[in-house]
C-alpha cells in the first residue's frame, strides 16, 4: 500500500523533461535592476504614492510660500492676524479659531495659525536636511576616494574616522 501511494504522488508531479511546443514557449524577461525593481514596487503601493505626494506638496509650499500661502510672512506685523480674544465671557486667554478661509487649519489658544507654523517648520527641516547632505557629500566623497585610491593603513584610518 505504501508503494502505491508513493507512485501516485510521483506520477502527478510535473516533470522537467516535458517537451514544449513553440506556441507554449514563454519568453523570459530580461533581469531588472535593483533600482527598477524598487521603483516598481514603490509605485504599486498606493499609500506610498499618497505619502510621496503629501511630502512633495509640503516641500513645494515651504519653498514658494513667502507671501502667498502663509498668514504671517517674514517681516510683517503679527497683531492683526491673531485670533480675537473674548474678554466679556471671562476668558483671559485668546480663543482658538476653527478652520476657516483665513486659517485653513485653525489657530491655537495663543492665536497662531497652525498652517503657517507647519510651513515654517518644513522650511527649517528642509534646510537642515539639505545642509547635512551637502556636508556629507563634501566630506565623504573625497575621503572615500582617498581611502579607495591609497588603501592600506590610510584606508584603515579613514574608515575608523568615519
Amino acid at each position: 500500500m505504501t508503494i502505491q501511494a508513493q507512485s501516485t504522488v510521483t506520477a502527478s508531479r510535473p516533470t522537467a523533461n516535458k517537451i514544449v511546443s513553440e506556441n507554449e514557449l514563454v519568453l523570459a524577461r530580461p533581469p531588472r535592476s535593483l533600482y527598477r525593481d524598487a521603483t516598481r514596487r514603490f509605485f504599486k503601493n498606493k499609500l506610498a504614492i499618497v505619502g510621496l505626494f503629501m511630502v512633495l506638496l509640503l516641500a513645494v509650499l515651504a519653498i514658494f510660500a513667502d507671501d502667498w500661502f502663509i498668514a504671517l510672512p517674514l517681516g510683517r506685523d503679527p497683531e492683526p492676524l491673531l485670533a480675537r480674544t473674548d474678554y466679556d465671557k471671562g476668558f483671559w486667554a485668546p480663543v482658538g479659531e476653527f478652520p476657516s478661509v483665513a486659517y485653513p487649519m485653525g489657530t491655537d489658544l495663543v492665536g497662531r495659525d497652525f498652517y503657517s507654523r507647519i510651513i515654517y517648520g518644513a522650511r527649517v527641516s528642509l534646510a537642515v536636511g539639505i545642509l547635512s547632505q551637502l556636508i556629507a557629500l563634501v566630506l565623504g566623497v573625497p575621503l572615500g576616494g582617498l581611502a579607495g585610491w591609497r588603501g592600506g593603513t590610510l584606508d584603515f584610518l579613514i574608515m575608523r574616522l568615519v
